[in-house]
């Protein structure tokens, strides 16, 4: 983990110092339930099986992490 990583990390635990953890998800509940994590104040988000999950390309689940944080 590098300088930038280890401050992004910091800043997201500082403001509410737990992840959510989902497994289990489909496709069309991800933009759902992560607007709603995020809306709650989570900044870390974890989804198990994540490309079972969005179904979509590396690339794109990055752009939506960006976009929704």
């Amino acid at each position: 983990m590098n300088e930038t990583q280890r401050k992004t990390l910091d800043e997201s635990l500082e403001t509410l110092p737990l992840v959510a953890i989902l497994r289990g998800i489909t496709p069309e509940e991800v933009e759902d339930v992560c607007d709603a994590l995020v809306g709650a104040g989570f900044r870390m988000i974890e989804i198990r099986s994540i490309r079972r999950a969005l179904g979509r390309a590396s690339s794109e689940r990055w752009r939506i992490a960006r976009h929704r944080c």
